[in-house]
C-alpha cells in the first residue's frame, strides 16, 4: 500500500434530494468510483446521466469540483469527514413549483394564529382545486428544488409580533405531496408592521460551496387591533407578476397613495425592487419599518400632528420619484439611493 493511501470517512449528500450516508473509501479511488457507488444505492431514486443530465461531485467545504477521473488524493480536496455533494446538472438550474400560502394583514391583539406555506412540484397544481381553499389562499408559481428553506420574518423597528417555526426549516419537496410550513404568530402590540415570506434553495456555487439564493419574497403590511375579524387578501398570481413594472402595477400604487394608503404602496415597491436590485430594496425595507413606527407613534399621541404630516409627505414624495425614475428606466443605485437614504436618516434623527 502506497504510504499516502489512508481510508478516509466520507458524508456523501445526494441531490436535489438531500439523501445522506456515510461512508468509508480509500483516498486512491476515483471520483468515478465514488458515483458507480452512490448509483448502486437502493434507497435513492436517482437519474442516470443522458442528453440532459450530468454529475457533478462537488466539496462542500470549498465548492471545488471533484474531477470524476481524478483519485481523492489528487483532488487534493479530500479529508476526513468531509461532505461531498453530488449534484445533477438540469436545463435552467431548478424547475417549476407551486406554493400556496396564507399571510395576514389584520390580527386580533391577544390572540394567537397559526399561518402555513405549502410547496411542490407544478404536476400537483390540479390537486390544489380539489382542496377548499376560499378566497384567503394565495398561490404563487416559483422556481423550485428538491431542498427548499421557508422563513417568514418581520420588518419593524420594534417588535410587535412573535413568529415561531413549527416545522422544520429545510425541507424536501417529494414527487407526491406538498411540504408543509407553519408558522405562529402571536401579536405583542397593537399598531402597524410588515412581514417577509423568504423562499430559498441551496446550490452549489464553484469556489464557494453551498449557498442558498432567494427565489421568492413577498412583503405585506400586517395591522393589529382589538376587533376580532380577522381577515386576508387572497389571489393567484406568478411570482414575476409582483417583481414587473406595468402600468397596471403604477395605477395601483398611485391609488394606494391617492388613499393615503401608503403603506400599501411601499409594499408594493419593496416587492418589485427585490428582484431589480438589492441595495434599493434593503433601503426600502428600513423606510417601510421606519414608515410603520412613524405610524405607530402617531396612533399612539408620541409624535406631534405637524410631524406625522411631515413624515407622511416626505414618504409620499420618495415614492413619486422612484415611480417617475423607473418610468424613465433610471433603475440605477446612483439615481434612487439618495432619494431613499436622505429620507432613511431624516427618520432616524426623528426616532431617536
Amino acid at each position: 500500500m502506497d504510504k499516502l493511501e489512508k481510508k478516509i470517512w466520507l458524508t456523501i449528500r445526494v441531490m436535489p434530494s438531500g439523501f445522506e450516508r456515510d461512508i468509508e473509501v480509500l483516498n486512491t479511488i476515483t471520483g468515478q468510483d465514488v458515483l458507480n457507488e452512490i448509483l448502486s444505492w437502493d434507497e435513492v431514486e436517482i437519474k442516470r446521466p443522458g442528453e440532459r443530465y450530468a454529475y457533478r461531485l462537488i466539496s462542500k467545504g470549498t465548492g471545488q469540483e471533484i474531477f470524476l477521473k481524478n483519485t481523492l488524493l489528487e483532488s487534493g480536496l479530500i479529508k476526513d469527514e468531509e461532505t461531498i455533494i453530488i449534484a445533477l446538472d438540469l436545463e435552467g438550474g431548478g424547475f417549476s413549483g407551486i406554493m400556496m400560502f396564507e399571510l395576514p394583514y389584520l390580527l386580533e391583539i391577544g390572540e394567537d394564529h397559526e399561518y402555513m406555506i405549502r410547496i411542490g412540484k407544478k404536476d400537483l397544481a390540479e390537486q390544489i382545486q380539489k382542496e377548499n381553499l376560499g378566497p384567503n389562499t394565495k398561490i404563487s408559481e416559483i422556481e423550485i428544488n428538491k431542498l427548499m428553506v421557508v422563513n417568514l420574518e418581520e420588518n419593524s423597528l420594534k417588535d410587535h409580533l412573535f413568529i415561531k417555526n413549527l416545522s422544520t426549516q429545510e425541507q424536501i419537496i417529494n414527487e407526491s405531496d406538498f411540504s408543509t410550513w407553519i408558522f405562529h404568530i402571536t401579536p405583542l402590540r397593537l399598531g402597524f408592521t410588515s412581514v417577509v415570506l423568504r423562499v430559498t434553495m441551496p446550490e452549489i456555487v464553484e469556489g464557494f460551496g453551498e449557498r442558498r439564493r432567494d427565489v421568492f419574497l413577498f412583503n405585506q403590511e400586517v395591522q393589529i387591533t382589538k376587533n376580532q375579524n380577522k381577515s386576508y387578501r387572497g389571489y393567484f398570481f406568478k411570482a414575476k407578476e409582483i417583481y414587473e413594472w406595468t402600468e397596471g402595477f403604477r395605477n395601483q400604487i398611485y391609488t394606494h397613495i391617492s388613499r393615503n394608503e401608503t403603506g400599501l404602496a411601499l409594499e408594493y415597491l419593496i416587492n418589485f425592487f427585490q428582484k431589480c436590485d438589492l441595495e434599493l430594496f434593503n433601503a426600502m425595507i428600513l423606510l417601510q419599518a421606519q414608515w410603520n413606527e412613524g405610524r405607530n407613534q402617531n396612533l399612539f399621541n408620541a409624535i406631534s400632528l405637524n410631524d406625522w404630516l411631515m413624515i407622511q409627505s416626505r414618504v409620499n414624495y420618495c415614492i413619486l420619484e422612484l415611480i417617475k425614475n423607473i418610468e424613465h428606466n433610471k433603475l440605477d443605485p446612483l439615481e434612487n439611493l439618495p432619494i431613499i437614504s436622505g429620507l432613511n436618516d431624516q427618520m432616524s434623527d426623528l426616532f431617536k
